[in-house]
């Protein structure tokens, strides 16, 4: 019965993600994060003026829901390109989840450090290509 239930919260897990992401683009359809009052401040951009790696995340969001490949990639390369990896992820917990991902957590904190150094550190140099890669 608990391995019943785990497979079902897994499930639903899966499908609350889902939904919110949906959610989320359905605002961003509607509402531009560059003039809402609402729209998130990066704590770590306004103390240290730093670039993190979800920086730009909101616009590029926005700016891929209006058809903007391009702006949508200049403004968060990361978050464009974890989408389809995510609903990937997500619509396989959705429809099968009794199977995991045969992913050694070595390689996980291996591309952490790889996504973070390249993306916390690289977009905050002051010199080209990198400067492009800041989300202005």
């Amino acid at each position: 019965m608990d391995g019943r239930r785990a497979l079902q919260g897994r499930r639903a897990q899966a499908f609350l993600a889902l939904g919110a992401f949906s959610a989320v683009l359905l605002v961003l359809a509607f509402v531009d994060p560059r003039t809402a009052r609402f729209a998130p401040v990066c704590p770590f951009h306004r103390v240290t003026g730093l670039w993190c790696p979800g920086c730009g995340t909101g616009r590029a969001l926005h700016a891929l829901v209006h058809g903007d490949l391009g702006r949508a990639l200049r403004l968060n390369a990361l978050a464009v390109a974890a989408i389809p990896v995510f609903l990937a992820l997500a619509l396989r917990a959705a429809l099968r989840p009794e199977e995991r991902l045969p992913v050694p957590p070595a390689w996980l904190q291996v591309l952490l450090c790889l996504l973070l150094a390249f993306f916390l550190v690289a977009r905050n140099l002051p010199f080209e290509p990198f400067a492009s890669w800041a989300p202005r």
